[in-house]
């Protein structure tokens, strides 16, 4: 890092490990026999980390044309290939069938008579709504059918002509709890017999994705997870089922690190304040919502304890409060650790500051339009 500090880099930017996300994304499955990992593009869409898991033959999870038309052109199959958003456009249903994607999610009638109107017969599976308390970052509530409604909507999916395939939920991002896991999975097998009893034979359970990433506080394993995780799917469900994993954070989280720099500092009401050149809107969205970001300043005074807030006009930008770390110079670089996953993807140019640029380590720079084509 010191090295591009010194070559002039304009600040705020990320840079990608690139050894850190084979290595994370080699742990994916390693604890679930058979199990196929599909990146969840939508947690860093950076083409070098679409190639480095291109490189070790892993499946994509798509939920938009742009994010389908990264990976086919880096000559993905679509057979390494499926959406599980339950909320699509006309037009990318068409575009991933015509890439050649076969399974898609529902979570409602209505959903359910899009995907038949678009393209008739293709695999469905059931989003199964499920409690999200232990994770940091929910989605509970905008998508899936309650448990009870998970076997008229295959039913109904039938009768339309589709083919409902089986089960997919998500525990939450960066849960916490291996308990979400296992009791995800009852939860979810209790529908499966359902299923059963009513003719309809699931084959397919998709377990989303949640694995977490350590930012301050210690986390579960994703082997001590799959190993949880693969003593529930052996005792409770059908010998041969396909078991699908959809990583995102875990992959790049760890792997990447924000490069900024302290632009101001202020004394308010008696609270020590810190702005740097990275806020909420250029790359740190997640942390309106709770994940809190481990902070290091490059040498650094005494310790003070500071609210940490970006550099737009906006009062909403406020990154973190109450942050111990020593007191940088105005001009000094800070470093924001594990900040490879779902930062850049959701960054702005908001009042005019810009983009981080992204940098895969020991590469050259690579710009925002670059990694757009």
């Amino acid at each position: 890092m010191m090295e591009f500090r010194r070559r002039g880099t304009q600040t705020p930017y990320l840079v990608m490990d690139g050894k850190a996300v084979e290595r994370a994304a080699r742990t994916v499955g390693a604890g679930i026999p058979g199990s196929e990992a599909y990146y969840a593009v939508k947690a860093n869409d950076t083409l070098d980390v679409l190639r480095i898991l291109v490189g070790l033959d892993y499946g994509f999870e798509v939920a938009s044309t742009a994010e389908l038309e990264s990976v086919v052109r880096m000559g993905v199959p679509p057979w390494k290939l499926i959406s599980s958003s339950p909320v699509k456009t006309d037009a990318f249903i068409r575009d991933a069938y015509q890439l050649g994607i076969r399974q898609f999610v529902v979570d409602c009638e209505d959903e359910a008579d899009k995907v038949a109107r678009i393209i008739p017969g293709v695999e469905v599976c059931i989003r199964l709504s499920i409690s999200n308390e232990f994770s940091q970052w929910p989605l509970s509530g905008k998508f899936g059918v309650e448990a009870d409604r998970v076997v008229p909507l295959a039913l109904y999916a039938t009768r339309l002509g589709l083919k409902a395939v089986g089960t997919t939920f998500h525990v939450g991002s960066q849960c916490t709890h291996i308990e979400a896991w296992t009791g995800a999975l009852k939860q979810c097998a209790a529908v499966w017999n359902e299923a059963r009893a009513n003719g309809l034979s699931f084959t397919v359970l998709n377990m989303g994705g949640g694995y977490p990433v350590r930012y301050r506080e210690p986390v579960p394993s994703v082997p001590d997870i799959e190993k949880a995780a693969a003593a529930a799917i052996q005792e409770l469900y059908p010998k041969g089922t396909r078991v699908q994993l959809e990583p995102g954070r875990y992959i790049v989280g760890e792997a990447g690190l924000f490069v900024s720099t302290c632009v101001a500092k202020a004394k308010r009401d008696g609270t020590d304040w810190l702005f740097l050149d990275l806020g909420v809107y250029n790359g740190l969205m997640e942390s309106i919502a709770g994940i809190k970001y481990r902070f290091s300043v490059e040498g650094g005074g005494p310790v003070k304890t500071w609210t940490i807030a970006g550099p737009t006009c906006d009062g909403f930008d406020v990154v973190d409060r109450g942050v111990e770390l020593p007191e940088p110079a105005v001009g000094q670089t800070v470093f924001v650790h594990s900040a490879g996953a779902y930062t850049t993807v959701y960054a702005s140019n908001f009042n005019g500051f810009p983009y981080p640029r992204i940098l895969l380590e020991g590469d050259s720079l690579e710009s925002s339009e670059r990694r757009k084509e």
